[in-house]
């Protein structure tokens, strides 16, 4: 048996999706599984996708006649899994080669949830991100620290009860939360293992700024009783910015912790509020 299964959801990017699976071909680590679900692609994706299982028996997809979304299409490739460890690919990333191995190391040393250092790729540029070496709940409830991946064992995804659909955006981090909340905190291993490609060309979810705000406020419903004020105040912030409520600037600074992600929350707050003047 496979030690580990790549998801990956797909929705009308047959180019991208090749790349993707492409880099999952790559790893050092050869020892996988690699599920993707087609949710009712109308452009080349099926054929795509028949040709990389064809290739290769160890990918295998799904498809869904009707788009349910991202979260939908994960739950059912993870639900379809039979390896003991899952790890998720968006269709328009690229794991690097030894991503895998890396991650599969930091488990073997006993973290129960493992993420590695991430490349982000946009506007013809490549920037580290930044990420602690441990994520802590309290440290997810202010921010998701630890971006848009994990890998675990799939049987601690299913016994949080996977990604929850009723949540247009946001799904990754409300399931890290859950995750941390019952098996603890996520290791990051010292590697950068994926690049990551910000929004110059391709369409993605964070970029649909009315589906975003209502990932912001189901994800605020669900945990903010558990937040303390400090991370309540962060989140109200977001929340406000995005509408140009001049209250999001009052909560970014009782929400600033002397970080980078601190400062940035004051400057988007003042920049939105400035940005909805001039459009009244």
């Amino acid at each position: 048996m496979a030690d580990v299964t790549v998801y990956i959801p797909t929705r009308n990017r047959a180019r991208l999706v090749a790349q993707a699976v492409a880099s999952v071909m790559a790893q050092t680590h050869q020892d996988w599984r690699c599920i993707i679900v087609d949710d009712a692609s109308d452009d080349e994706t099926p054929r795509v996708l028949a040709g990389l299982a064809a290739a290769d028996p160890r990918v295998s997809y799904f498809r869904q006649e009707t788009a349910q979304g991202a979260c939908a299409a994960r739950n059912r490739a993870i639900e379809a899994a039979e390896t003991e460890f899952v790890t998720g690919l968006d269709d328009d990333d690229i794991f690097l080669p030894q991503r895998l191995a890396q991650l599969l190391e930091g488990v073997a040393k006993g973290a129960p949830i493992v993420t590695s250092r991430d490349l982000l790729w946009k506007a013809g540029r490549i920037k580290a991100m930044p990420k602690p070496d441990v994520a802590t709940l309290p440290m997810m409830l202010k921010r998701n620290v630890i971006g848009n991946q994990i890998l675990t064992r799939r049987d601690n995804v299913l016994a949080v009860g996977g990604f929850d659909t009723a949540l247009p955006s946001w799904q990754d981090y409300d399931l890290w939360v859950r995750l941390i909340e019952k098996f603890g905190p996520v290791t990051v291993v010292p590697h950068f293992g994926q690049i990551i490609y910000g929004s110059d060309s391709v369409a993605r979810i964070t970029d649909d700024v009315s589906r975003q705000a209502r990932g912001m406020e189901l994800f605020f419903a669900k945990h903010g009783p558990k937040m303390n004020a400090q991370a309540r105040s962060i989140h109200l912030a977001r929340q406000k910015r995005l509408k140009g409520d001049p209250e999001a600037i009052m909560h970014a600074l009782r929400g600033f912790d002397a970080s980078v992600d601190g400062l940035r929350d004051v400057f988007w707050a003042m920049r939105n509020y400035r940005q909805a003047l001039a459009l009244r």
